[in-house]
């Protein structure tokens, strides 16, 4: 593939896929930050890529596979887990600022539960599609919604026991 047409393909990705992509490095990625560089790895593999995509399905799935899978990686380096920064700015805290109270409760699941809620009620896949990528079985994915929604809705009636 040349290097025009590799250009016109990642040009037709980010305009097709690049929100999504963004989102799903927001929802799991610890800093906004971390999910612009997950955003830039993942096109960049996509670039890179030599093999053709099946369809664009393929794409899609492809690219949120890769964008998941470079954000767990960030989540999980030993860097992180090592080094401490101080706290941020409010203003720098979060890009997903929305009056919402079920965002912040969503950015404390646990990984394995985000990203299943994520993918499954915001880039709306359906539980076959995240088991296979996940590479789980699909009654895996139903339980991790099952139990995401059940500590949501724990974590929902303390707030507003408090309120």
């Amino acid at each position: 593939m040349t290097d025009q047409k590799r250009k016109e393909h990642l040009k037709k990705w980010i305009d097709d896929y690049g929100k999504l992509v963004l989102a799903t490095a927001l929802r799991i990625a610890d800093t906004p930050q971390d999910a612009e560089d997950v955003f830039q790895n993942t096109f960049t593999k996509a670039y890179c890529r030599t093999l053709p995509f099946r369809s664009e399905e393929h794409t899609k799935a492809w690219l949120i596979r890769v964008a998941v899978n470079d954000c767990l990686s960030k989540l999980r380096s030993s860097w992180k887990t090592k080094v401490v920064l101080g706290d941020l700015p409010d203003a720098l805290s979060s890009t997903i600022s929305n009056d919402s109270e079920i965002i912040p409760l969503l950015q404390n699941l646990p990984s394995i539960y985000k990203e299943a809620v994520y993918l499954h009620y915001w880039a709306g896949y359906k539980t076959g599609e995240i088991a296979t990528m996940m590479g789980c079985s699909t009654s895996t994915i139903c339980t991790r919604l099952q139990r995401a929604r059940g500590i949501l809705k724990a974590d929902l009636q303390r707030s507003n026991e408090y309120e």
